[in-house]
């Protein structure tokens, strides 16, 4: 058995959540001024890769303060920029 490919547009159902968050970050800059759609195109690139970086840290530090200790880069005082 093999995969068939199928497309899929930027419109069906599968993507429309994806669009919630496109106002979060910057679009891909190396796609400025193509037809393509937003996603996945213009929506993956830095600004994305910024944006998910601190989402997963928000999260992180929230849940180690809910538990009640220090994550490991706390605790080195190790800080991304």
């Amino acid at each position: 058995m093999h995969y068939t490919p199928k497309t899929v547009s930027a419109e069906d159902p599968v993507y429309t959540h994806i669009y919630h968050v496109r106002s979060r970050f910057a679009d891909n800059a190396l796609m400025a001024g193509s037809g393509n759609a937003w996603f996945p195109d213009h929506a993956l690139g830095a600004g994305c890769a910024r944006w998910a970086v601190q989402s997963a840290r928000a999260f992180g530090d929230e849940f180690v303060a809910v538990i009640g200790c220090k994550a490991n880069y706390q605790i080195a005082k190790f800080d991304s920029p």
